[in-house]
């Protein structure tokens, strides 16, 4: 054996005893060979010393390994030339290492001089150009040169498509990359589609168990964990664990990132525990491979410093943070948005410990990394703009805090933009939508407190509260509406498999395991089985294309077009509640207040602070209350007693909400109110003031979703097959349980025949439903109908047997048909149609919906995005405007009132017929009674922006 023999068999055994240094001295002194003029050896080195470059880079030998590259470099400009292949991939792998250690400018210079190379030698469409173009593309993707990334991404996969075909894992490799630049963007939805194009491709070539196709699982997990879809995130990283599992050898480095990306996904959770495990094992692997400091090392350490900066431990969270960053600064010496990570967390530590003195610097160099390496409309540049606006205010310089939050918030409107476009659920966008909710609080804290009176600071605090508040419920309708209005024989086939999917979702998640003959893992099964389905339909409906961009697209609304909106006489009343941010000492529990921004016709614009949200809601709460045991109250004295109990907590709402706004509402006749938190379930129109004189006496009130609802055109008038559709008096079955049965309702027969008498004149094409044919089934297949009539029991699910009650909020509340009270659960449930299911419908040619049934606008709510409930699924099915109920109604009374309204629909628009109907139950009342139980004539609200149109 000769002395090169003998010591390439020494330098693979020291390799695969991990003894790198000494492995890279004895490849620097094979290859210092060269300079003695033996050349007889060159591909024998070549191949173990580049063999070795690539492992020592595997093993975050940085420094060793470059310093092997280049003098491969130096050896192959001596024995070929400047311009052969092997010079040109070690200024790939020379490249390589400059990239990961985030020399960015170096690895550019590299991968150009690689692709030059190869240029001079090779055809442009031969596959070798496929490498240098991709490494190049991820230079630019990680110093924000996204449109340069993509291009490239393109080339390279354009060179891969032509020498190896669509279906190659090669192909798959760059579906892959490309799919990292569309997340690096914001372009979500291309994101996933493209991560899951790869993922086929390396199942079908490369097998179930290969390491590729764990990578596929982890990158595509991670759009949708970064976008908040955590319940579709969290199965796609435990399949990536399986498929390593069962690889014969597969890359520790791969198994850490995995585990790491599931820590953080339960960190979101808000599941401590597991997030914690999940990080040390990560931790464990990653300091087992590298031993020395290392990226991934650093990756882990901060995320663990994060951990424990949500569960308060600062100083911990602190170690963790410094140990990241002495790791990051010594291997990066640069720049590096890693860096600007973790400077970022630690101005945040000092932050919550109330030390903004300490946190602006380190602020400061987070963001002057950021925008260097990222660009300076990068999603994270937006965050710590945020948190600098928070330390400027902290610091007493509030038009710096104004000026960083003004920027933050339009680099946020493009990124929320993008969330758009990705095809996830409605829960799913919540989720995420949720993450922003901090900074338009802080945001508007800072307005209230310093800027309310500055005419510029406030239409634009009003405008981004427009342009965010109900921003998914909008997005949705518009989305549905762009269905139904090209509800072809192919897509209705969609549409009503969906419809379908809906219903058996709806079944299941309001019974219980035992009612399906299931055990509880059976039961989750099949839960997951009909979401994936609903996932699938709605990626089919989106995939025929009739869902356009501008549909997806939220609309910029400005002040503006919102009062040249408003008819003389009217008036807008924005509410929102925040989490007030002082902006001194910790930003641990702030207190939630309630704000309103009037908006009249002229564009005149107030912003006023209402007070305590839980002062509020606790005068609400007790207002429901009282209003609804006067209700159930049998005795006439007890009834009258508990009426006064009701007019003094609504004195007391009028105080607190509506005297502040008195001077604003003055000469106004039509006030369109759209509320947030708990004040969707306030009666405002029954709100006294100190004379004892309800608002209904001074103006019409209708509700919005959203106050942007306003910005829309009036919707054309529908023809349609049927004029009116009533469902009244259903035949529950036998009522022979009173806690869980419902009560025969008798007095909607003499309702429905009421409403028939009044309208038939104008209305003469009428459906009718009762007793046996009042069901779920002639509802929900029911021809579009310009009024319908709902007179029935609605129901809401305080808790779901085996669920989370929030998991999907719709699945909560609905409406009872013919055949609630079976003996068979099967059949009862059969009887019950939710909100959730009830977004599957096509009502959108439907100009009324009044809901004559106990509680309808009851439901849970979202700061926000309203009340998650019955009022948002008519609004998602189309409904142009909805009456519901705020409480019980009585069956004997309620009749009266509904005969009132239509008779006054008849010639009045319909917030104004519900006024009139009121003042006429109102006078009613205590020519009868001697007073005017709230509970009798205010439970019934309107709701659309098209309550004030005819």
């Amino acid at each position: 054996m000769n002395e090169v023999t003998f010591l390439h068999t020494h330098l693979n055994q020291l390799c695969v005893e991990r003894r790198f240094e000494e492995a890279a001295s004895l490849a620097l002194y094979l290859t210092s060979l060269f300079e003695n003029g033996d050349h007889s050896q060159f591909t024998y080195i070549y191949k173990y010393t580049d063999y070795l470059a690539e492992i020592l880079r595997h093993w975050g030998k940085y420094r060793s390994s470059l310093a092997i590259n280049h003098q491969m470099l130096w050896v192959c400009n001596q024995t070929l030339s400047s311009y052969s292949l092997p010079t040109a991939s070690a200024f790939q792998k020379i490249g390589n290492i400059h990239l990961t250690t985030g020399n960015y400018s170096r690895a550019c210079h590299a991968f150009k001089r690689s692709i030059a190379i190869k240029r001079k030698l090779l055809k442009k469409d031969h596959p070798e150009f496929a490498v240098p173009l991709n490494n190049l593309a991820e230079v630019y993707r990680r110093t924000g040169l996204l449109e340069k990334s993509l291009h490239l991404h393109k080339e390279s996969m354009r060179i891969r498509i032509h020498s190896f075909g669509k279906e190659h894992a090669e192909t798959g490799a760059s579906l892959n990359n490309f799919a990292a630049t569309y997340q690096a963007m914001g372009k979500f939805k291309k994101a996933v589609s493209a991560y899951k194009k790869s993922l086929e491709i390396r199942r079908k070539h490369l097998g179930e168990a290969h390491p590729d196709v764990a990578q596929s699982f982890n990158n595509l997990a991670s759009v949708y964990h970064f976008m908040g879809v955590y319940d579709t995130a969290l199965p796609l990283y435990q399949s990536a664990l399986i498929v390593l599992t069962n690889c014969h050898q597969f890359p520790q480095a791969l198994m850490a990132s995995v585990l790491n990306n599931i820590g953080s996904l339960y960190q979101a959770k808000e599941k401590w525990d597991e997030a914690e495990q999940h990080y040390l094992k990560a931790l464990s692997i990653r300091e087992a491979i590298y031993k020395d400091k290392h990226p991934d090392v650093a990756n882990s350490l901060n995320n663990i410093g994060g951990l424990f900066k949500k569960k308060g431990e600062y100083q911990k969270a602190e170690s963790y943070y410094f140990k990241a960053l002495d790791i990051r600064r010594n291997v990066f010496k640069q720049n590096h948005p890693d860096i600007g990570t973790t400077c970022n967390n630690i101005a945040g530590i000092y932050q919550a410990r109330g030390l903004p003195d300490k946190a602006l610097p380190f602020y400061r160099e987070a963001l002057a990394i950021t925008q260097a390496t990222l660009g300076n409309d990068h999603q994270a540049a937006g965050n710590i703009l945020n948190n600098m606006a928070s330390i400027h205010q902290a610091l007493g310089d509030p038009d710096q805090a104004l000026g960083a939050s003004e920027e933050a918030n339009f680099i946020q409107d493009q990124y929320i933009h993008n969330i758009f476009h990705a095809n996830v659920a409605e829960k799913q966008k919540l989720d995420c939508f949720r993450s922003l909710s901090l900074y338009l609080d802080a945001y508007l804290s800072l307005v209230i407190r310093n800027f309310k009176k500055d005419p510029a600071a406030l239409k634009n605090a009003f405008e981004l509260v427009l342009n965010r508040k109900g921003l998914i419920l909008d997005i949705h309708s518009k989305a549905g509406k762009a269905i139904r209005s090209k509800l072809t024989p192919k897509i209705r086939k969609i549409w009503d498999e969906r419809l379908e999917a809906l219903s058996q979702l709806s079944a299941l998640l309001i019974g219980s395991p035992s009612d399906f003959g299931m055990n509880s893992i059976m039961y989750q099964t099949r839960k997951s089985a009909l979401q994936g389905r609903l996932v699938e339909l709605e990626e089919r409906l989106i995939k025929t294309g009739i869902v356009g961009y501008k549909d997806l697209r939220p609309n910029k609304v400005t002040l503006e077009n919102l009062s040249n909106n408003l008819n003389p006489g009217s008036l807008l009343l924005e509410f929102i509640k925040i989490r007030d941010y002082d902006f001194k000492g910790s930003w641990l529990n702030p207190e939630s207040r309630y704000l309103v921004f009037s908006l009249n016709s002229k564009g005149d614009l107030n912003l006023i602070d209402l007070g305590s949200a839980e002062a509020m809601e606790q005068l609400t709460s007790k207002a429901l209350t009282s209003i609804q045991r006067e209700r159930n109250s049998k005795e006439s004295t007890s009834k009258r007693s508990l009426a006064k109990g009701s007019f003094q907590a609504l004195f007391k709402l009028y105080e607190k909400i509506w005297k502040p706004v008195e001077e604003k509402v003055k000469d106004v006749d039509q006030i369109f109110i759209s509320p947030d938190g708990a004040l969707n379930l306030l009666p405002f129109p029954a709100l006294f003031d100190d004379k004892g004189i309800p608002l209904i006496e001074r103006s019409a009130i209708s509700y919005l979703s959203f106050g942007r609802e306003l910005a829309a055109s009036p919707e054309k008038e529908n023809s349609t097959d049927t004029d009116l559709t009533i469902i009244a008096n259903p035949d529950f079955g036998k009522f022979l349980d009173q806690e869980k049965d419902f009560r025969p309702l008798q007095g909607t027969k003499k309702e429905s025949t009421d409403i028939q008498n009044i309208l038939s004149s104008k209305y003469p094409k009428q459906t009718v439903w009762e007793e046996k044919d009042a069901t779920k089934s002639n509802f929900i297949h029911a021809k579009a109908s310009k009024i319908i009539h709902i007179a029935t029991h609605g129901f809401f699910l305080k808790n779901l047997p085996e669920n989370d009650p929030f998991e999907n909020p719709l699945s909560r509340s609905g409406l009872v048909f013919a055949g609630a009270n079976a003996l068979s659960s099967n059949t009862a449930k059969a009887s019950k149609l939710t909100a959730l299911e009830i977004t599957g419908l096509d009502l959108s040619q439907t100009d009324l919906a009044v809901l004559s049934a106990c509680s309808t606008g009851f439901g849970s709510f979202q700061n926000g995005e309203g009340v998650m409930g019955l009022r948002r699924a008519f609004k998602l099915a189309g409904v142009n405007t909805l009456m519901m109920s705020l409480w019980t109604i009585s069956d004997t009374e309620t009749p009266t009132l509904i005969h009132s309204f239509y008779k006054n629909y008849l010639t009045l628009i319909p917030a104004e017929a519900l006024r009139q109907a009121q003042l006429d139950t109102i006078e009613y009342l205590k020519d009868n009674y001697g007073y005017a139980a709230v509970s009798l004539w205010a439970p019934f609200i309107i709701q659309g922006a098209n309550a004030f149109r005819k």
